[in-house]
């Protein structure tokens, strides 16, 4: 439903009446340039927006009020980690950011293995941690109608062009 919705008002509706819902994030774009980002619990929703245009995102809540329930500070504090080295990036290339600046900053490999482009990690200590990786990367422009996508690791994998 996400996927088919109209506009971002009635994709946020689709998430926060979702049945069944469970802890996830969503990035939301339009075409007309418009970014959200829906944190979801299984009982509650939150929306941030961009700062200066730029919104990051990893494994970890940002939403005040679902941070006393979040396992990312003990299981993946590396997100935090992530999440501020892309934010940095991003606003070092402001205003001169491009499909191919994007791909080379998300396969950025600052505190390897558990870095943007994130590899197993055989000293971590949870076992999910230790396989963790990424398992696809994807650039989106709505308003070209276009996406770039690799698949695993960015700096493995080469970025396909795709139509929406």
């Amino acid at each position: 439903k996400v996927l088919s919705s109209e506009n971002l008002g009635q994709a946020i509706g689709f998430i926060a009446t979702a049945e069944g819902r469970s802890a996830k994030n969503y990035l939301l774009t339009s075409a007309r340039g418009d970014i959200v980002d829906v944190e979801a619990t299984a009982d509650d929703v939150d929306i941030s927006y961009p700062e200066d245009s730029i919104l990051t995102h990893a494994n970890h809540f940002k939403t005040e009020r679902f941070k006393p329930d979040d396992l990312a500070p003990v299981q993946f504090p590396d997100s935090y980690i992530r999440s501020r080295r892309l934010l940095d990036l991003l606003k070092s290339h402001h205003g001169h950011l491009s499909v191919e600046v994007i791909q080379e900053l998300l396969q950025d490999h600052n505190n390897y293995p558990n870095s943007i482009c994130r590899h197993p990690d055989a000293q971590n200590p949870f076992p999910m941690a230790r396989m963790m990786k990424t398992l696809v990367s994807i650039i989106s422009c709505p308003g070209k109608q276009k996406a770039w996508i690799a698949l695993g690791n960015p700096c493995e994998s080469e970025y396909l062009e795709y139509g929406l």
